[in-house]
Order: C-alpha cells, then structure tokens, then sequence
C-alpha cells in the first residue's frame, strides 16, 4: 500500500463515517510506524 492509498482511505472512511475534522490533529506516525504497517513512498 502506498502512502497515497493509505490517505485516500483515511480520508473516505472519515467522510463516510462524518468525521468533522480534516486538520492534521491526530496521531504522527514516524517512519518506522509506516514502514511496519507496509506504507512505502514516505
């Protein structure tokens, strides 16, 4: 999964499920966070 993927799929369940916030407030991810998850591109 690629970075773009996984933001695009953060983004379509926040508006599916009505999230109101589209700031950058929530948990920061280093890049070894993504890199466990198998998020590349970052």
């Amino acid at each position: 999964m690629s970075l773009w993927e996984y933001v695009a799929c953060v983004e379509g369940y926040n508006e599916a499920h009505g999230s109101k916030s589209h700031g950058s407030g929530g948990k920061s991810y280093t890049d070894e966070d993504l890199r466990e998850m198998g998020i590349e591109g970052f």
